[in-house]
């Protein structure tokens, strides 16, 4: 089956035999579940046409890039996924407009090139390492989902989000994560700084992150809760107005610091020396390693569970103008955090958490 001059083909059924694209402007659209039994190709191009590839439909397929000589990508499968196994190159560009566009099936091929404009869902699925040098941009948000590592060597803005399912996601160059976006590590999965530099927004999840000796900057205007485990030499930096709760029992030597908002340490970052910076809260019931409250920060070992004890596994310092927030209950005892806390330096304030007075018998 062949065209001439400008060409357009749908193809949501059965074709057998070879198809070619004519030679000027060419737009080949694929439904899931159709089947062509031949090769096909995009026709010839003098580098000023139009050639489109569209995967289309509204299921799940797989794409084994059989077809050859297009220069852009459109997915467009509301609710549905295409896979793509095959090496493929697009260089006007891929944009996912609905539904989800995956790389691989689970195995070890399937390669992309070309920038991507992901405003719906972009997903890995490898079982082994592969490098993505893509610039992404978009609204939608990216998924590693494969047992394999995935390593994001290319500059990224899209601000749907990035979920680490299974397998690990690896950084590749600093920041190669928007600034902004929420980053979701799940149970199976692992995010791996590799020595690099990352700052997300609001951060989440129950999964792994190794830090290297990488900084991890994380926080926004939400409140977040993480429950997995930090490793490695490198640091972390709570920003943002609202609260970060670990739960989780992390191993991490680099330093903490809360620079805005609250960090609530519910399990333990106990090999890490935290500092509380101006404007800055502390609390939770866990265990950190050594404190120190510069002035303008608080201290609350309260706050999510009164009378409750924040653990410190080495020295405790309060500067000057610096908050230490105590219970107390209906007789006016006091509970504190550690024997060094109980004894804040002179100028230290102290006052009762919740800030209300106990009503007495």
């Amino acid at each position: 089956m062949g065209f001439d001059g400008d060409s357009s083909l749908t193809n949501l059924g059965r074709i057998e035999g070879d198809v070619r694209m004519g030679s000027s402007n060419a737009v080949l659209a694929i439904g899931t579940g159709s089947v062509i039994i031949g090769k096909v190709e995009a026709g010839q191009d003098d580098g000023t046409r139009k050639k489109e590839l569209q995967l289309i439909g509204n299921g799940g397929d797989v794409y084994d890039s059989s077809f050859t000589g297009f220069k852009s990508l459109t997915v467009n499968v509301p609710g549905g996924l295409w896979a793509l196994t095959g090496n493929q190159t697009y260089s006007d560009g891929i944009t996912i407009g609905a539904g989800t566009l995956q790389l691989s099936n689970g195995g070890t091929s399937g390669q992309l090139t070309g920038d991507i404009v992901d405003n719906s869902v972009f997903a890995i699925n490898r079982s082994d390492t592969v490098t993505l040098g893509n610039t992404i941009s978009g609204t939608g948000s990216l998924r590693q989902i494969g047992s394999g590592v995935t390593i994001l060597n290319g500059a990224t803005s899209y601000s749907g989000g990035t979920f680490v399912d299974a397998g690990v996601l690896r950084l590749g160059i600093d920041n190669a994560l928007i600034a902004t976006g929420a980053l979701t590590v799940n149970a199976a999965g692992t995010f791996d700084l590799a020595d690099h530099k990352q700052a997300v927004g609001d951060f989440s999840g129950s999964g792994s992150v190794q830090l290297g000796s990488g900084s991890f900057t994380v926080g926004s205007g939400n409140d977040t809760a993480f429950s997995g485990a930090i490793s490695g030499a490198g640091t972390l930096t709570k920003q943002g107005s609202r609260m970060l709760t670990l739960s989780g029992a992390s191993t991490y030597t680099g330093a903490t610091t809360v620079a805005a908002g609250t960090l609530a340490v519910e399990g333990s970052i106990g090999n890490s020396a935290v500092t509380v910076g101006n404007g800055a809260k502390l609390g939770g019931r866990g265990t950190v390693g050594s404190l120190a409250a510069q002035s303008g920060a608080t201290i609350a070992p309260g706050m999510l569970s009164p009378f409750t004890t924040l653990n410190a596994a080495g020295n405790v310092g309060f500067a000057p103008g610096s908050t230490f927030l105590v219970n107390v209950n209906a007789g006016a005892r006091a509970t504190s955090s550690s024997p060094a806390a109980r004894r804040p330096s002179r100028a230290a304030r102290s006052r009762s958490w919740p800030r209300t007075a106990p009503t007495r018998p």
